[in-house]
């Protein structure tokens, strides 16, 4: 578990769904299709598209999905144990 990746899919009804996924290596189909993609290995952001500019500073994106998936960070951590740079 190295990556957390985080797609929205905008369904017919004007709503989008959150797509959750842990993995350990990205493929060509993550990079293409997901909105948020973190390091948690290097402490980076891969990949931070939205349909308004984010900022893709590490501590502003961790900080705000950290309040939504405090366990999925913990494992993340837990399995990548190593000081931020």
């Amino acid at each position: 578990m190295r990556y957390l990746i985080i797609t929205y899919v905008l369904k017919p009804d004007g709503q989008s769904d959150e797509v959750v996924q842990v993995k350990d290596k990205l493929t060509s189909y993550h990079e293409r299709t997901a909105n948020i993609i973190m390091d948690f290995k290097e402490f980076k952001i891969v990949k931070a598209r939205m349909a308004e500019p984010i900022p893709r500073e590490w501590n502003t994106i961790y900080y705000y999905y950290l309040n939504i998936y405090p366990d999925i960070f913990k494992a993340l951590e837990d399995k990548n144990p190593q000081e931020p740079k």
